[in-house]
C-alpha cells in the first residue's frame, strides 16, 4: 500500500478535491458536516451537539469545543445554512448518522485507505489539521490561531502546525 507524506497545500488540495466531489448540492446534510469541518476545523464529534450552539446578538455563533477547550465566536455569514437551520430549530439537520459513519464515507469517497499522523489514525480529523496549518500559511501567528480554534495552549497550536499527515493510498 503506497505511502505519502502530504504537504500542508498536499493536505489541503487533497480535502478541497473531496469537498469539491459533491458538487453543487448544498442542501446535502455530508456536504454541510464535511464543508464544516473544512472551512472551519471543527472535530467531528463538536458538530455531534450542533443543535446546542447559540447566536449572540452580533450574529456571531457561540460554538463549544471539546477538551475543556474555549469557546469559539464565528460569523454567522460564515456558516452553512443548514447549520445555521439546526441552531436556530434545535434540531441537528447536518450530523444525522455516526462517527464510524462519516470516518468510512471520508475513506471510500477519498479513495484512500487511511490518514495517519505518526501511526494515529485521524481520517476527518485532518480537516482540523488543514484548517490550523492553512492559517499559519496565512500569516496568522499561534495566539491568534489559538483564540481563533478555542484551543487553550500555543504548544497544542504548534503541535497542530508541525504535524506530519500521511496518506495511505488504496
Amino acid at each position: 500500500m503506497p505511502s505519502e507524506l502530504l504537504t500542508t497545500e498536499g493536505l489541503n488540495d487533497l480535502l478541497t478535491d473531496f469537498i469539491l466531489s459533491f458538487g453543487s448540492i448544498t442542501s446535502n446534510s455530508n456536504y454541510a458536516l464535511f464543508d464544516t469541518l473544512f472551512t472551519h476545523g471543527f472535530r467531528i464529534r463538536e458538530l455531534k451537539n450542533l443543535q446546542d450552539w447559540t447566536i449572540n446578538e452580533s450574529d456571531q455563533v457561540i460554538a463549544p469545543t471539546l477538551k475543556n477547550g474555549n469557546e469559539r465566536l464565528i460569523d454567522v455569514a460564515e456558516l452553512h445554512p443548514l447549520v445555521i437551520a439546526s441552531i436556530e430549530e434545535e434540531t441537528n439537520f447536518v450530523f444525522i448518522s455516526s462517527y464510524d459513519y462519516y470516518k468510512n464515507y471520508f475513506h471510500r469517497h477519498l479513495g484512500i485507505y487511511d490518514l495517519t499522523i505518526g501511526t494515529k489514525s485521524v481520517s476527518t480529523h485532518a480537516f482540523r489539521h488543514n484548517r490550523i496549518k492553512q492559517m499559519s500559511s496565512d500569516g496568522m501567528t499561534n495566539s491568534e490561531i489559538k483564540t481563533a480554534m478555542g484551543l487553550l495552549h500555543d504548544s497544542t497550536v504548534t503541535g497542530y502546525i508541525n504535524s506530519q499527515v500521511y496518506a495511505h493510498y488504496l
